[in-house]
């Protein structure tokens, strides 16, 4: 994903919000770690598959910086 619409490492929570503002259907895991971190118990979100990973991930990509509120403001083309 570019930088561009990214942002640094996403909580579990925004991953959440942002897939179900989208409206897919979506189920968070809290519990789970990652296995080579596995003392690090961040959490897991799992999408149910309706779109192919790579547009999902465009999708979501922006709905997070929304969420986060860094989202640069949108140009007005009326000037």
């Amino acid at each position: 994903m570019p930088k561009n619409i990214a942002i640094q490492n996403p909580t579990c929570e925004e991953l959440m919000a942002a897939v179900e503002s989208l409206g897919l259907a979506a189920t968070m895991q809290p519990s789970k770690a990652y296995p080579g971190s596995w003392w690090n118990h961040e959490g897991c979100v799992s999408v149910e598959k309706s779109l192919v990973k790579t547009e999902l991930i465009g999708r979501v990509g922006p709905k997070l910086k929304q969420i986060r509120g860094t989202e640069p403001p949108k140009k007005n083309s009326d000037a």
